[in-house]
């Protein structure tokens, strides 16, 4: 058994097989079953995509996880491509937990929806791992990744986290650990898998270690409040990429505490009855150049809120929309000489917290920005 011409239907039983005969490669054609949670193990490739005369295609095969069933890696380093994963979430264990392992995740698709509430996410890692996700499309009502003392790249890949009505849902939670994220989209909207919205979202909730974002859309929708970015005790570096947050209360693109903090290009906005773009408590001022700040709300609403360092900008938009009253574009300590350059300023009924009408432009420049790159009054260009 386990040969192409007598071919196992459970992975499960098809990993032991050939742990014992130590061979390193499983192919899968068509469908198959992962019913136990398997133990990885160095060196080991599981392969979908061959049709029944066992040559490779451009499809993918589908394995059926049983409930609690999964992957577990302690040490070396294995791949996975080409396989539809189709399953319902757990409540007691992770469909792959890794510790201290390389793990390289390809061409796949990940489905797991289910009625109960649970917070076992579906990949969980720690202690050094370093795990590489592409191409790869994310579908789940429980939290996607759990990364802990890890190093994370996705690239080209979409996940889809629904969460649970009235609860809080997180699609990746991140404790001291290095995330690449290319080219990839992340929702947190129910919309997309027709369930019910939750009460609290975050795309990315982070503390301590790096996040890179690189051409990437974040999305979140909630009921009360939404968070695009958490991020605590970071070095953030972002080109080029969106953070957008709606909920019916409070929503904020991005909230962060950050040890450096750097984004070039993209958008970041959020909408509720009260709405801040960028919310920083960092100690070291953020910087932006080219990037396109949107707020729309009825209540509290301001472009960059700071209770730490003021932020420095360059070069970008900022718009409030929504009919709020004492909008305001920044509200914190007052920025520093020259470092609010070239900004193209509308819909706000004062510039910095409670100071500075439009009609005071002149006076903010002379106080905050460069000479030859004064900030402009300017009508938003209209989205299409």
């Amino acid at each position: 058994e386990g040969s192409r011409a007598r071919p196992l239907a459970s992975l499960s039983q098809a990993i032991e097989l050939a742990r014992k005969e130590n061979r390193s490669r499983i192919q899968i054609a068509g469908s198959a079953v992962l019913e136990t949670r398997v133990q990885l193990y160095d060196g080991l490739i599981i392969e979908g995509g061959y049709d029944l005369a066992w040559q490779k295609s451009s499809g993918k095969s589908s394995v059926r996880v049983v409930t609690n069933s999964g992957f577990l890696s302690k040490g070396g380093s294995a791949r996975i491509s080409d396989i539809d994963f189709i399953g319902v979430p757990s409540k007691t264990a992770p469909l792959i937990e890794l510790s201290a392992t390389v793990l390289s995740v390809e061409n796949c698709s990940f489905t797991f929806m289910g009625d109960v509430s649970s917070v076992i996410h579906l990949i969980r890692t720690s202690e050094n791992t370093r795990l590489t996700v592409l191409d790869c499309v994310f579908s789940a009502s429980v939290p996607v990744f759990d990364l802990r003392s890890s190093t994370v790249r996705i690239s080209e890949c979409l996940l889809i986290h629904s969460g649970f009505a009235g609860e809080r849902a997180v699609a990746i939670l991140a404790r001291n650990s290095d995330i690449e994220l290319r080219d990839s989209r992340i929702r947190v909207n129910p919309k997309d898998l027709g369930r019910a919205t939750p009460r609290i979202g975050v795309t990315v909730d982070a503390q301590g270690g790096k996040l890179l974002l690189e051409r990437s859309l974040l999305d979140v929708v909630a009921t009360d409040s939404a968070t695009g970015l958490s991020l605590k005790g970071m070095r953030v570096t972002a080109v080029d990429s969106e953070v957008h947050a709606s909920a019916g209360r409070y929503a904020a693109a991005v909230s962060a505490d950050a040890s450096g903090f750097g984004w070039t290009g993209g958008k970041l906005e959020a909408g509720g009855r009260d709405a801040v773009a960028f919310l920083s408590e960092s100690s070291l001022p953020a910087q932006f150049m080219q990037v396109a700040f949107r707020v729309n709300g009825t209540g509290v609403v301001r472009g960059i809120q700071f209770r730490g360092v003021p932020p420095e900008l360059e070069d970008c938009s900022m718009v409030a929309e929504g009919g709020s009253r004492g909008a305001e574009a920044f509200a914190g300590d007052e920025p520093g000489i020259n470092t609010l350059k070239g900004n193209r300023l509308y819909g706000f009924d004062y510039l910095l917290a409670g100071k500075f009408r439009p009609d005071e432009l002149q006076s903010f420049n002379k106080r905050f920005a460069s000479p030859s790159r004064p900030n402009v009054l300017t009508k938003p260009v209209v989205r299409n």
